[in-house]
């Protein structure tokens, strides 16, 4: 989810279907866990700043009002 993940600062991602790719992803977190850590709290803060309730009534009401015009 790009809105969501910065890669190597929120998570990490890996292509559909790659079990190689996931499990170096994985390898990668159990390595380092103070890093994968840091990104689960960006990741969360991250989250609850882009789809606060408010932001995202507010970025409805701006995309009805503009097709609207």
């Amino acid at each position: 989810i790009p809105e969501i993940v910065v890669f190597g600062g929120t998570g990490l991602t890996v292509p559909p279907g790659d079990p190689a790719a996931l499990a170096a992803a994985i390898s990668s977190l159990a390595a380092d866990p103070d890093h994968a850590r840091r990104m689960g709290a960006a990741g969360a803060s991250r989250a609850r700043h882009q789809f606060d309730l408010g932001r995202m009534v507010e970025r409805y009401a701006a995309l009805y009002r503009e097709i609207a015009r």
